[in-house]
């Protein structure tokens, strides 16, 4: 096994239960019970020091000059170290048995891992136990399949993916048993999918996006929420709902066309602007002028840090299709911005003292228009309250949809 599962404890356990173990381990980790001689051990190349309790060995070895030293911890090896034949250069290498029983078998875990990420599903979060659960659930789902293939007698067989689909079908089937309810968990249709928007359209409207479900429907006085459906069924609806297929992302990202006409210009705030979107947006010869919130990692330090310049100074930066400026309009305050429609460091004269560049005087000029849609949007914002950014990112397009339509009517 890999460092990340390998202790001593787990190694006495598992001898306990007549199962050999071999493995790397973290020397600078606090694994309890492993000797803090090997830890802090200075090797030359190919020198290997063994200790041993018991039926535990643990080792350390360093194979090349330029590496750190290995630590293994095993109790199925012996202190044995044998000669192989290396390169022209250096033509005998001397490895411990440890090392080579951990060389030949590691390939079963390695090519387990690889298998496993391709189909793993783990969220950010600071719960281990779920991060447990959910990668016990994975590697259960990943040796079902290994035995299918070698057992089933389908011709042809599924695939992965397609295999795995079929058991969330089968558990969507059986899902409706958390609930007390059947029909709390029967599969949707069209026109339930419309009154679950036109709810959230109204909470919207009613300026309730952000109340708690309980309360929306306690509070409901035109009666909208509960004619639609239930309060458990709008749940439901709400924690199974995907925007997103990540199988199918890569494939989407290449085949979209649903990109702006080109040969435009694109003004918008910090939320938005970065290289990455001025490199998609390039691709349909559309330019953009936007401010850039000082936290980029991309951003070079000189343009951020403020103190050992003078007010109304600016700093140009350009690199192949893009200027990134930093203009400092007061004391410990700098305007970051990216644009790749100006490729000059020109200072608007009407100015006077203030000598803003361009770049900002065109930002100010077409600003208007986003800082307009953004108060549209606040007003009958439709977003819940959600850790999935798909899901937030599509109850976005509601507001802004609705406004757009207001704005063209009412022209």
């Amino acid at each position: 096994m890999d460092n990340f599962f390998t202790s001593v404890d787990l190694a006495k356990d598992l001898a306990g239960k007549q199962t050999y173990l071999t493995g790397t381990i973290r020397p600078r980790s606090n694994r309890r019970g492993y000797p803090k001689t090997l830890k802090r051990a200075s090797l030359h190349v190919d020198e290997v020091i063994y200790m041993k309790s018991d039926m535990q060995l643990a080792a350390a070895y360093k194979e090349k000059a330029k590496r750190k030293s290995i630590n293994f911890l095993s109790t199925y090896c012996d202190a044995i170290s044998e000669t192989k034949p290396g390169s022209s250069r250096d033509p005998h290498h001397l490895y411990p048995q440890v090392k080579t029983v951990y060389d030949k078998y590691m390939g079963g875990v390695d090519l387990s891992d690889m298998m496993m990420y391709c189909y793993m599903d783990e969220r950010k979060g600071r719960k281990h136990h779920r991060k447990v659960v959910i990668n016990i659930i994975h590697r259960a789902l990943l040796n079902s399949y290994i035995l299918y293939s070698q057992h089933s007698s389908d011709s042809p067989k599924l695939t992965r993916q397609k295999y795995q689909l079929q058991i969330l079908t089968f558990t969507l089937g059986i899902f409706s048993i958390n609930y007390s309810r059947e029909r709390d968990a029967n599969l949707t249709n069209l026109h339930e999918i419309k009154a679950l928007l036109g709810i959230i359209y109204s909470l919207g409207v009613m300026k309730a996006n952000e109340l708690n479900t309980d309360d929306a429907w306690a509070r409901d006085s035109t009666g909208l929420c509960t004619i639609a459906m239930s309060e458990n069924r709008f749940r439901f609806l709400l924690k199974v709902i995907r925007f997103d297929d990540k199988a199918t992302r890569n494939e989407r990202l290449r085949q979209d066309k649903s990109a702006a006409g080109t040969g435009r210009n694109v003004t918008m705030d910090n939320w938005f602007t970065s290289s990455l979107a001025l490199k998609l947006l390039h691709q349909f010869r559309l330019t953009i002028i936007g401010t850039l919130k000082r936290k980029k990692k991309e951003i070079p330090s000189e343009f951020v840090i403020s103190r050992v310049r003078n007010v109304h100074t600016s700093v140009f930066g350009f690199q192949s299709e893009m200027t990134l400026l930093s203009y400092k309009p007061k004391e410990n305050k700098v305007v970051l911005m990216l644009s790749t429609m100006h490729h000059d460091a020109n200072i608007d004269d009407s100015t006077g003292e203030l000598k803003k560049p361009e770049m900002i005087m065109f930002y100010n000029i077409t600003k208007g228009g986003v800082d307009v849609m953004d108060e549209m949007t606040a007003t009958y914002n439709c977003a819940r309250n959600s850790r999935r950014w798909p899901v937030l990112r599509t109850l976005d397009v509601f507001p802004r949809d609705a406004a757009e339509r207001d704005l063209v009517t009412s022209g």
